[in-house]
């Protein structure tokens, strides 16, 4: 199974609706989780549907977490790929992965009740920089 085409075909639904779509913040997460699908093709693009849907929900919260993290003052350039890396489920699962429909439930719930308060600017700043390098 080829591991550079995973993600892509829900990415790819995402992007036809929202061009601009932010999937590289996701990315990770799907490159883990969503696999092929071996199903006709008609049910795969039903699955993908609701996977695409299942990642929209999700940047939605994750774009009401960045604003209310720019209403206090915060605002990098790198504040999405913070936020959706403290809420990813996978950053320590190493030989058992969870099903697609449950990593996406545990970053929903994690970016509902993601805390803004406790984040500082210095916080997103240090993190970027380790990503820089």
């Amino acid at each position: 199974m080829p591991q550079g085409n995973t993600g892509r075909p829900t990415l790819g639904l995402l992007y036809e609706q929202y061009p601009r779509f932010s999937g590289s913040v996701h990315a990770p997460i799907l490159r883990r989780v969503d696999r092929f699908l071996k199903t006709t093709l008609p049910g795969a693009y039903e699955e993908r549907q609701h996977r695409a849907g299942s990642v929209e929900a999700a940047d939605r919260l994750l774009t009401d977490v960045v604003t209310r993290l720019k209403k206090r003052g915060i605002s990098h350039p790198d504040v999405k790929n913070f936020v959706m890396a403290r809420c990813n489920p996978l950053s320590r699962a190493r030989k058992t992965l969870p099903s697609f429909d449950q990593a996406w439930e545990k970053v929903q719930s994690a970016l509902e009740r993601f805390d803004t308060d406790a984040i500082r600017t210095e916080d997103v700043a240090r993190a970027a920089v380790f990503t820089a390098a």
